[in-house]
């Protein structure tokens, strides 16, 4: 699949890493459970009787298992990889800020979504942006750059609420790295709300497993 980025620039990205998979491979038998494996590495244990209740087919010691069933047992593993990564996609974000050019033209890191790119408010809700769309809006707008005594900050995320006019702003400067401060609400960081989420709607493809790319990326720049 390719998509194209503001700048007319097509990036490929794998259907594969797009598309939603619930077939999962028996990796051991035992006479009570089976012990499986997704797509993407994820393991999880899984009693036999489930299979046998839900009269699944195992083909070459594989399954493809109902949405439920595999977000019940997946989908907590899923969650708990996804935090790790964007804990260390924070902590290395300084890679990312000197390899923008990089992250920018390859597919797969430049649709890679973390819980902590997200902006919005209370009242309008909120969006979950990628990470390439927050790179082009570094670089097409000076909105979302803020300029203090002792620091440049690149604004990251804005989240709060306009009734009550308090924020919660996520940013990287180099001197600190990300950091996490409240502002009082001010007319400029609803515009960069709206930047930001405007910016993001552009690109609507969501990766399966963020955590995966983001810990490629993050060994391919080390």
């Amino acid at each position: 699949m390719k998509f194209q980025n503001r700048k007319g620039k097509w990036l490929e990205v794998d259907d594969g890493v797009l598309t939603e998979n619930y077939t999962v491979s028996i990796k051991k038998e035992q006479p009570s459970y089976l012990d499986l494996s997704d797509a993407d590495g994820l393991s999880a244990r899984i009693q036999k009787s489930i299979i046998e209740s839900n009269q699944l087919k195992v083909t070459d010691h594989e399954v493809q298992l109902p949405e439920s069933i595999y977000n019940h047992y997946f989908l907590p593993i899923r969650k708990q990889r996804e935090k790790e990564a964007t804990d260390k996609l924070k902590e290395n974000f300084g890679f990312i800020m000197g390899n923008q050019e990089r992250i920018m033209n390859h597919g797969p890191y430049f649709l890679i979504r973390s819980d902590f790119l997200t902006s919005g408010t209370s009242m309008a809700g909120s969006i979950n942006f990628c990470l390439g769309s927050l790179l082009e809006s570094w670089k097409e707008s000076e909105e979302l750059i803020l300029e203090t005594d002792s620091s440049r900050i690149y604004i990251i995320s804005v989240q709060g609420s306009t009734l009550s006019g308090h924020f919660n702003i996520t940013g990287w400067s180099p001197e600190k790295g990300v950091i996490e401060f409240e502002n009082p609400g001010q007319k400029r960081l609803i515009d960069i709300i709206q930047h930001l989420n405007t910016w993001g709607a552009n690109y609507r493809y969501r990766l399966r497993a963020n955590f995966q790319q983001i810990e490629k990326l993050l060994d391919d720049l080390q």
